[in-house]
């Protein structure tokens, strides 16, 4: 499956870290989201990429959310399943409401900033959900928690097609969140 997805992503402590050729920038705790596409061939594997980065598993540090990842914890994704190109329509209704980070995973396009910073998660949650309620034709929130070592996906109860069969979509996040 394809789409655009946001994670809200949790920095517990105030670090500068050096993000690409964006050089040293200093990242405020707090909570951030990142708007990405995963419209590309290979879909919503772009998020098992995140989460592998984020648990240390994928070390390559090929984008500007590579970097951040590892210093971070995955509070949420919401994404939607679409060919539509909304990344930047939702990452910029997301930074009405948040602090943008100039310049960050925004290379490919004329946005200020596809990362936002706000103090107040639920906040950050809700103006992601608002975004994705704007554009988008159908939203799906999962939220994670750590447990130990690991990233442990919570999401809601299956979309049941059938009694006992779980929807694509929800096989697919089952999947991801391994």
């Amino acid at each position: 499956m394809k789409g655009i997805y946001t994670l809200i992503l949790q920095m517990s402590e105030t670090a500068t870290i050096v993000t690409g050729r964006l050089g040293s920038i200093c990242y405020q705790s707090g909570y951030y989201a990142y708007t990405g596409s995963a419209r590309a061939k290979s879909g919503f594997s772009r998020i098992r990429r995140h989460i592998d980065v984020a648990k240390g598993i994928n070390k390559t540090r090929h984008w500007h959310i590579d970097y951040l990842l590892p210093r971070t914890a995955i509070q949420a994704i919401i994404a939607t399943s679409t060919e539509r190109d909304l990344e930047c329509q939702i990452s910029n209704c997301i930074g009405r409401e948040a602090t943008p980070i100039i310049g960050f995973g925004c290379t490919d396009c004329g946005c200020l900033s596809h990362l936002y910073y706000h103090t107040d998660q639920e906040r950050i949650i809700e103006e992601a959900l608002n975004a994705y309620r704007r554009y988008a034709e159908n939203v799906h929130q999962w939220e994670f928690r750590l447990e130990g070592e690991e990233i442990v996906a919570v999401y809601p109860t299956p979309t049941k097609t059938s009694a006992t069969t779980p929807s694509r979509w929800d096989r697919e996040w089952m999947e991801l969140s391994r």
